[in-house]
């Protein structure tokens, strides 16, 4: 049975593709919602803090600004002296780079991961050395926000 006889045959479906193609786009969805569903709160903490490590281990090495900035979004915010706020990827990138320890190489040791009960926010705290062109370290403690995907 042809739907539309004005559609080229080539372009028409009949009901039982159009049902086939249902049938698998929902077994599909379905799958994917079982795998997200069975993600507890634990394996999300885990993974973000595998990702941070991640994250930590490609920055040493790299000056300061380059590595911490692999790890901001555009809408990054960070807070500066004397109580502005920098608001913007960009922005953030410049201020890093003007500071004395722009030429610093960084990493830092995420070990504590919150997450929000819906799962949508979540948090990581650890530590962050910087190490100067003189040789001297300068340890932060820090907390970094994050949005699971």
């Amino acid at each position: 049975m042809r739907l539309n006889p004005r559609v080229p045959r080539a372009v028409d479906f009949n009901m039982r593709t159009l049902t086939l193609i249902a049938a698998v786009l929902l077994a599909s969805c379905a799958a994917h919602t079982a795998r997200v569903a069975t993600a507890t709160p634990a394996d999300v903490a885990d993974a973000l803090l595998a990702y941070e490590r991640a994250m930590s281990d490609a920055a040493s090495g790299r000056p300061f600004p380059a590595a911490i900035g692999a790890v901001f979004s555009e809408g990054v915010l960070m807070p500066a002296p004397r109580g502005e706020l920098l608001v913007g990827r960009e922005r953030v990138m410049r201020a890093l780079a003007a500071t004395a320890d722009s030429a610093a190489r960084a990493w830092w040791v995420p070990v504590r991961v919150g997450l929000a009960a819906d799962g949508t926010q979540a948090f990581t705290a650890g530590f962050l050395i910087t190490t100067r062109a003189d040789g001297s370290r300068v340890a932060a403690c820090g907390v970094g926000v994050l949005r699971p995907r």
